[in-house]
Formats: C-alpha cells, structure tokens, sequence
C-alpha cells in the first residue's frame, strides 16, 4: 500500500468513503517520518474529500448499475430485428419519436412456426400515449402475444384472451390497436398446375424491374463494365471499393456491385436479383469470363435454390481452370 521510494511512515490516517449506506472504500494519507503531524485542519480537509469523493464514486457505481438495467430492459421493449422466416422474407423498421425517449407504444413482432408447414404468427401494434408507461404495457402485449402465437389460427380467440388480459391489471386504462397476421410458404405438389405470372409489371420492383433483357446481353454488360468499357477508370474503382458483408462466403459489397471469391481463385464481379417467378445471377471476371443464371420458378426464390444458383454460376466461371 505504500508507494515505492516513499520511505519510513511517519503518519497514518485513514477516512471511510461513505456512500448510499455502504462504504465504498477508504482514503489513506502517509506522512513521511521526518515530516510534521497532521494539523486539525490538515485532517479536516482530508474528510471533508472522502465525505465528496465517497458521494461521487456511490453516484456513479449507482448510475451504472441503473444505465445496465435500463439496456437490458430496452433490448427486450424494442422491436425485434427481423430476417427470412421459413422462406417468406420480413422487414420492419424502428425510429423513436424523440432521441430521449427511445422506447414507446409502437410495436412489432414475428413469432415463427414449430415446423416447416406451420404458420408464421406476425403483429403489428400501436399502444395509446408515449413513453415509458406505453412501452410498459407494449411489453405486455407482446409478451402475452407470445404465449398465444401457437393459436394463430384463431385470430378472434387470441384478441379475446388479450382483452380480458389487459382490463384484469391494475393502473391507468390505455386501448391498443393490433394487427395479427399469419404467413405460411406453400409448397405445391407433383399434380399442382404451373400458372402464368408474366403478367404481373415489373415496374412495380423499381429500380429492380426497369430492365427487360437476355443473358446474352447481361454477360455483355458485365464483361463490358469489368473491362472499363463503361466508365472511366476513377468511377470503376468507386463501384469496386468494397466493403466486407460479414457473410460466411466472403461476399463484398461497392457501389451497386458485389464480389465473390471464387473456387479456382480470383473473384467475380456481379450481382443478383430476384421477382415474383424469377431469380437471377450474374457476374464477370477481370480475365474475361462472364456467365449470366436465370431460374423460373414459382412463388418465388430460396436459400438453397440461391446457393444452388451460386455454385452453378461459379462452376461456369471457374470452367477450364485450374482447381475446377
């Protein structure tokens, strides 16, 4: 305890550090020997610090252990992050009102199915007034929703036994408004009919549908866009400065255009997309190769028909290669 070169002690005095009913610690004063003793006044100001420095210190292990409780209560109030559940694609988004008031009445969850061929329970709420108090009963209602997701199929039940929940507690009434949906990926069978969907406009995928085109020109595209036949050199480094997506096959990401190790070595430049009946994949490399897929298939695309899609277009871009 005593600093190092400090020499004999002389004098010792030592003053509690008081906090909210528990000492937090002590502060300990040394006088070398050939010093004089402490004066009153000497001892006084060295209390009159530990008195403050005790308040400081039990103020701030309080306000810590007060901010760690309220994190892990907003973890648990703020909307959940949502992802692709059993091959239908969720997406939602969050933003308080007011930066002081992070959590409120607006909510959302999904609550996915025990199995494959199960019913995916999504709701979408609004509770009556702001703060604190409406994130409350928020927690409630998604916490009873949770216990009754496994009755989706009766939508009338579950808002019945949520009612009679929430007029059974205590405190000041507020009236919610929920949505209960549920969503369900319907896989036909060997006998089911193909239908015709090329009716539907792809305009209304934005950006994603404003180009009707083959493979041929795809390929084209790409090996004219990798080779700088589009774009002038500084713009074509902007498209390929990427970032890393944090995903398993070492995907990046640029401006509107992505990279892919491949198998035999190197990386591929393209991009993917996918509409109601469609899904498409696509790349070239800086040596040349290029290769375009497209998959018709209805309702829609999957992780492993992607993956497949994937392998399929690097087998084609690796062909003749060394390590293919």
């Amino acid at each position: 305890m005593v600093p190092e070169g400090f020499g004999p002690v002389g004098l010792v005095s030592v003053a509690p550090l008081p906090g909210h009913g528990v000492s937090v610690g002590a502060l300990v004063l040394l006088r070398h020997a050939e010093h004089p003793a402490f004066t009153e006044r000497e001892e006084g100001l060295g209390r009159l610090f530990a008195a403050r420095a005790g308040a400081a210190m039990s103020a701030a292990r309080l306000y810590a252990e007060q901010h760690a409780i309220t994190q892990v209560l907003l973890r648990e109030l703020l909307p959940p992050k949502l992802v692709q559940v059993r091959g239908v694609e969720f997406a939602g988004g969050y933003r308080a009102s007011e930066d002081a008031e992070q959590i409120g009445g607006d909510f959302y969850d999904v609550h996915p199915a025990a199995d494959e061929d199960g019913e995916t329970f999504a709701l979408l709420g609004d509770v009556s007034g702001k703060g604190l108090e409406a994130a409350v009963l928020t927690g409630k209602i998604r916490n009873t929703l949770h216990a009754l997701h496994t009755m989706a199929g009766n939508y009338q039940q579950v808002l019945e036994l949520l009612n009679a929940t929430l007029l059974s507690g205590s405190g000041p009434m507020r009236f919610a408004t929920v949505v209960l949906a549920s969503a369900r990926r319907v896989r036909p069978g060997e006998d089911a009919s193909l239908k015709d969907i090329t009716a539907i406009s792809p305009t209304a995928g934005g950006a994603a549908g404003e180009m009707i085109s083959s493979g041929r020109d795809l390929n084209r595209f790409f090996d004219a866009l990798i080779q700088g036949r589009l774009l002038y050199p500084a713009e074509l480094r902007e498209m390929q400065r990427t970032r890393p997506t944090g995903s398993d096959d070492g995907r990046r990401y640029g401006l509107g255009m992505e990279s892919r190790p491949l198998p035999c070595g190197g990386v591929y430049w393209g991009h993917t997309g996918d509409f109601p009946g469609f899904e498409t994949a696509g790349g070239a490399t800086a040596q040349g190769r290029r290769a375009s897929i497209m998959v018709n298939l209805g309702p829609g695309s999957s992780d492993a028909q992607s993956d497949d899609m994937r392998a399929a277009l690097e087998t084609a871009l690796c062909a003749d290669r060394p390590g293919t």
